[in-house]
């Protein structure tokens, strides 16, 4: 199974929370993968946030550089449609 989430550094503490419900409530190892909309926080200081999490499920980090000219939310939801999962 993977799992996809769009996110950005003002949802820092609420990815933290759904990182460790996952690795409370997900039995079967997973890969989720995590995509960052912005550049306010360096990818390394999302795995310090994040890894703690990630020991029977693998995490993928990912930074955006996909724009389509919108409001950040259609960019979310363009991501997550194009994607192939």
């Amino acid at each position: 199974m993977d799992l996809l989430t769009v996110t950005c550094s003002r949802d820092k503490n609420e990815m933290a929370l759904q990182a460790h419900s996952i690795d409370m409530w997900v039995q079967n190892p997973c890969r989720h993968v995590v995509i960052i909309e912005d550049d306010l926080m360096p990818l390394s200081e999302w795995e310090s946030l994040l890894n703690r999490f990630y020991k029977r499920h693998e995490l993928c980090l990912i930074k955006n550089t996909f724009t389509s000219g919108h409001n950040s939310w259609i960019n979310q939801m363009l991501l997550r449609c194009c994607l192939d999962f």
